[in-house]
């Protein structure tokens, strides 16, 4: 439910065989737990359920006492609605039987706020999201969801743009930055910036190197009047033959949503230690770079020394409310670990080649030369390649 839960009580503890128990996945402006019946009380020890709840094995979720407001009777399968009220304990057990949980003190939960800015209005959400290695990540976007969308400030049809950290204990802040353009699909724009902080959430906190512990979320969510986006229909130079060091003007033909066509033009500077020979420029959005151009954070998960390094390369990610233009040459790139070692001789490629792990290195057919943006303060969708040649 939105909204939170009962006030606490101080007879809440006193849990006897019958009562009902709350598990408690979200908590604050959303409640998510689940209900069960208690079977038995031991000391500080909870029986319930009677079966599992996930079968995760050894958990720590946080138990409270919770109220049956209604049974929905049903032949089939019976479902008891509740409310939850103070916290308990702990659950430390999901097994197939039955599961357990200690009373006293509850266990530490994620604080999440959230704050939905519109040209009207500002609202503020708090949330605590349960820790566990299966659920939390789609917790978080449960929260963020509901935090976008479960308000009369939303409204769909508006651009969604998106900033927030992850900050943790001994390591950098990871950032979030985006901009979310409705669709014409039926699915509210407030479901893919949800699954965006999923997808970075789910690889810091799901990485193969350590427990990362999460001190703070924090989302800033702003919704834009219209709808922001704009295709690249087309590219082209104002000359095709350069000398090094030289800048030429790239002009990109950008058709926004049922709006008019226009040109944005980006300088690119030609570098000056630039062959002789033919040069890709790549015109093109975020998405294109993060799956093709330098791909190291899809390709680097598990070949890092540790958590840090895998940080540096989600907040390295493109924007894709930015235009790029990326300039390519054929010489190959090492990528090593979270390094990118461009424009390696040979020499050097076949050193690294013996001495590093096979699979903590890879190499790409081309390097970076130089890369520009512009913000355009829209989606930016699609690409298109040039050829310039250097005389």
């Amino acid at each position: 439910m939105a909204g939170g839960k009962a006030a606490a009580s101080p007879s809440d503890p006193q849990i006897k065989p019958g009562d009902m128990i709350g598990m408690d996945l979200v908590r604050g402006d959303l409640s998510l737990s689940a209900g069960c019946t208690v079977t038995s009380v031991e000391g500080d020890r909870i029986y319930a359920c009677g079966h599992p709840l996930f079968g995760f094995g050894a958990v720590e979720i946080p138990i409270s006492r919770a109220h049956v407001v209604m049974t929905l009777a049903s032949s089939q399968a019976s479902t008891k609605v509740i409310s939850t009220g103070g916290t308990i304990g702990t659950l430390t057990q999901d097994r197939q039987t039955a599961v357990m949980g200690k009373l006293g003190p509850a266990p530490a939960m994620i604080p999440m706020d959230l704050t939905l800015t519109t040209p009207q209005t500002e609202k503020k959400f708090h949330f605590d999201v349960a820790r566990n290695p299966q659920l939390t990540p789609l917790l978080v976007a449960l929260a963020s969801f509901n935090g976008i969308v479960s308000t009369p400030a939303y409204a769909e049809g508006s651009t969604i743009q998106l900033d927030g950290n992850i900050d943790m204990k001994g390591h950098s802040t990871a950032h979030i930055e985006d901009l979310f353009a409705p669709t014409d699909a039926p699915i509210p724009t407030g479901f893919f910036a949800a699954t965006a902080v999923q997808g970075i959430f789910s690889r810091i906190f799901s990485n193969p190197y350590e427990i990362p512990q999460i001190d703070h979320i924090d989302l800033h969510v702003k919704l834009l009047n219209e709808r922001r986006w704009a295709m690249i229909d087309g590219a082209w130079l104002e000359k095709s033959e350069v000398r090094p060091g030289e800048t030429v003007a790239v002009k990109v033909l950008l058709r926004p949503y049922r709006g008019a066509s226009f040109i944005q033009e980006i300088p690119v500077v030609i570098p000056a230690q630039a062959s002789r020979g033919a040069l890709q420029l790549v015109v093109s959005d975020a998405d294109y770079l993060n799956r093709n151009v330098q791909s190291l954070a899809s390709s680097s998960q598990g070949q890092l020394p540790g958590l840090e390094e895998l940080i540096k390369l989600v907040n390295r990610e493109r924007r894709n409310d930015r235009l790029y233009a990326s300039l390519l040459q054929a010489t190959p790139t090492m990528l090593v670990e979270d390094k990118e070692m461009p424009n390696l001789p040979a020499s050097e490629l076949s050193v690294l080649n013996q001495r590093q792990n096979p699979g903590g290195t890879r190499l790409l057919r081309e390097s970076t030369a130089g890369e520009w943006s512009v913000d355009m303060h829209e989606v930016i969708a699609g690409e298109h390649m040039l050829t310039i040649t250097v005389k």
